[in-house]
């Protein structure tokens, strides 16, 4: 787009699109949504550096140098808190695109960097909890838009309930794929997945009838 000129023969750019940090689909409060992308930034972060398949140099693991066990535990912290973190931003800032995010993108960096992309407990944890967390952001930002804890049709809902139940089904399908394969140790982690999967079933069907009975009132 060119230059417009003004009635004095000033020259003015054409106004710049900045990233919306004000969204429905991100967070309603601009500095909340900064946090909630830090944290997801710098947790992929770290988890793409302690994941990387280090054989020699700086980090080489055998010798110890630049502290790589202690990254790694680190990040292994951070992960399982990510879990309570979505939830958390959820209810704080609605936003459910960045609210399935924070525990979906560290789980699926690690894997990508590592070369082992596949379809397990800590994937499948990660895919319930950010869906359980996109369901609560959707009822939040509702809170917030209507003032009334009760859920009602808002700007913004059928975007969020578009982004939400997707990635609930997308959960629901992988549980249900890993659970006959898993062993013991791991059953403590599905139970939790399948209440974090049953959460986000709930709050999306009750959202979808709010939608639904919005949507027939309008014609």
């Amino acid at each position: 787009m060119s230059r417009s000129e003004l009635p004095d023969g000033r020259s003015s750019a054409p106004p710049t699109t900045a990233l919306p940090l004000e969204h429905p689909l991100v967070g309603l409060s601009r500095r909340r949504t900064l946090l909630g992308i830090g944290y997801v930034v710098g947790t992929v972060v770290l988890v793409a550096i302690s994941a990387w398949p280090y054989e020699g140099g700086i980090f080489n693991p055998h010798t110890g140098v630049g502290g790589i066990d202690a990254l790694r535990a680190l990040v292994i912290v951070l992960a399982a808190a990510s879990l309570t973190v979505a939830l958390a931003y959820a209810a704080w800032n609605g936003g459910p695109a960045l609210a399935l995010a924070i525990p979906i993108a560290p789980v699926l960096a690690g894997g990508a960097v590592a070369g082992r992309l596949v379809l397990e407990v800590d994937l499948v944890l990660a895919m319930c909890a950010g869906a359980a967390a996109a369901a609560l952001a959707t009822y939040a930002t509702g809170v917030r838009r209507t003032g009334r804890w009760r859920p009602r049709p808002y700007p913004g809902l059928a975007d969020g309930l578009t982004i939400a139940t997707p990635a609930a089904v997308v959960a629901i399908v992988g549980l249900v794929r890993v659970s006959p394969v898993v062993g013991p140790h791991a059953r403590d982690a599905l139970v939790g997945a399948g209440v974090l999967a049953a959460t986000a079933v709930a709050a999306l069907l009750v959202q979808w009838g709010v939608w639904l009975r919005s949507a027939v009132a309008d014609r």
